[in-house]
């Protein structure tokens, strides 16, 4: 299981990310194709397949000992807690209705603990 980063607005893998990370600290890049580069030029075409194969094999080793830590988004990406935030936010607009409406005391005839609304709802 890989998990997805968003980095810059862009969701990608954090094994890439992680990659991406290592090589632009060693002065290497990646392209489109995933292909390591030094300043444009695929690393694969200038080396031997013995030698790129090794470096890729070391590349790997480095990638599995090496943590990287992840930009903060300011994105929620956890729909429960977006969800919780979105009712907390409407439950005070909904306790700012109801205090509202019992500090007019002359819309109910009963005052605002004088009736219950369950069993016997306002007249107003």
């Amino acid at each position: 299981m890989d998990w997805q980063v968003l980095v810059d607005g862009k969701s990608i893998s954090y094994q890439d990310y992680k990659k991406k990370i290592v090589l632009q600290q060693q002065g290497m890049d990646l392209d489109a194709d995933g292909e390591v580069t030094i300043g444009g030029v695929r690393l694969k075409n200038t080396m031997p397949r013995a030698a790129y194969e090794i470096f890729l094999k070391g590349l790997e080793v480095e990638l599995s000992k090496v943590e990287i830590e992840v930009p903060q988004s300011d994105r929620v990406v956890r729909l429960d807690k977006a969800k919780l935030e979105l009712q907390a936010r409407y439950r005070a607009q909904v306790r700012s209705l109801v205090n509202e409406l019992f500090g007019q005391r002359g819309l109910i005839e009963d005052g605002a603990s004088g009736r219950s609304l369950v069993d016997r709802p306002c007249n107003c």
